[in-house]
């Protein structure tokens, strides 16, 4: 499937919105999506990656906007939770975002001035 259509998906563009996940992780760790919206050209997404929470937003392919996790997730069950606080009124104002597991806070990071976040590497 090339995307999810946005009219499929709750709409996240210029205001501040909380994704919460429960997810369960299996020995070995975990990969795959969570949730997402868009594709190639633009849209969100919260997955795992080699183990790690990542919330990873495609602004129309101009710019990538990118929250990971520092640790791989144990075994078990696990909340991951990312919540955008828009800077607006207006729109592309940019804004805060964070990224946290079983309420711990892994990742926070600001766009008020449109610039992409640093993408962990």
């Amino acid at each position: 499937m090339p995307g999810i259509p946005t009219a499929n998906a709750p709409n996240i563009l210029n205001r501040s919105f909380t994704i919460t996940a429960e997810v369960e992780v299996p020995q070995g760790g975990g990969d795959g999506m969570i949730v997402t919206m868009g594709g190639r050209w633009g849209g969100y997404g919260l997955y795992l990656l080699k183990g790690k929470p990542v919330f990873d937003y495609n602004m129309l392919m101009l710019a990538q906007f990118r929250w990971e996790g520092q640790e791989p997730l144990a075994a078990g069950k696990h909340t991951i939770v990312f919540d955008f606080t828009y800077d607006g009124p207006g729109i592309a104002k940019g804004g805060t975002g964070v990224l946290k597991v079983d309420g711990q806070e892994v990742r926070h990071a600001e766009d008020s001035e449109h610039r992409p976040v640093p993408v962990a590497g």
